[in-house]
């Protein structure tokens, strides 16, 4: 449109240049022919480019107003509740919007949680999406927004998400006790996989000893050899454990 507009103007400038710089001797048939007729198709141009800008506008108008009134109020607390506002970007399928909304969602309850029980307690706290989209969410929805292209004028339908998330004392409290419950258990389980790691560690010194005092210590360096990878497979296969369990 800047284009269109940019060149409307040069169209006018360069006409009312020649009609400075004619002499007497150009008839009128001329006149009309370099400065009338383009001088009138630029100023048609130019009033249908305001007009197109006034659609637009129009447009982006009523596009804003229909959205609903959660959206346009945004974020705020109501005593202990706090209402957040969750809003994608623009996509072309409603299935696309729908899903990064979800991971939104997702992403604004694990920040919550960690606000809740400090930094990293979200690792120890899995509220499923029934629970989420019971309790949390409020309000929900996918608006399809359509523009006109300027080049085609065709008209192009985008899709954005909008979510508007609860939470309240109810959600506070559970995420509390999930976060006490899973908080122990974890640690049950290192003090579980130190202990049996320690005592395979201990198995294998006692092992080694015994077995370097009964030959001598004639073997020793390949006793010592047996004895580390005795202790290098519990450990790995501790690790394997912790990751299973999800303890780091």
């Amino acid at each position: 449109m800047k284009k269109l507009l940019c060149y409307a103007l040069k169209v006018i400038s360069n006409h009312f240049k020649i009609r400075s710089t004619m002499t007497l001797a150009y008839q009128a048939r001329l006149r009309r022919r370099f400065i009338a007729w383009p001088t009138l198709n630029a100023l048609t141009m130019t009033i249908l480019l305001i007009l197109c800008g006034g659609v637009g506008t129009a447009n982006a108008l009523e596009e804003l107003s229909t959205l609903p009134d959660w959206v346009k109020q945004g974020s705020f607390e109501d005593g202990e509740t706090n209402f957040l506002i969750v809003e994608t970007e623009e996509f072309f399928l409603r299935s696309e919007a729908s899903m990064v909304l979800m991971g939104k969602i997702r992403d604004a309850v694990d920040s919550q949680i960690d606000r809740i029980v400090g930094a990293g307690g979200c690792r120890y706290v899995d509220l499923n999406d029934n629970f989420i989209q019971r309790v949390v969410v409020a309000e929900e929805m996918v608006i399809e927004k359509t523009s006109a292209a300027p080049e085609s004028q065709k008209v192009i339908r985008r899709h954005i998400g909008y979510a508007k998330l609860r939470f309240d004392d109810k959600f506070s409290t559970i995420v509390n006790q999930q976060y006490q419950l899973n908080f122990k258990a974890a640690r049950l389980k290192w003090t579980g996989v130190a202990g049996i790691l320690t005592l395979c560690w201990l198995a294998a010194a006692y092992g080694y000893l015994r077995l370097d005092n009964a030959t001598r210590h004639f073997y020793s360096r390949r006793l010592q050899t047996l004895a580390f990878i005795s202790c290098l497979i519990p450990l790995i296969i501790a690790i394997l454990v912790a990751i299973g369990w999800k303890l780091f």
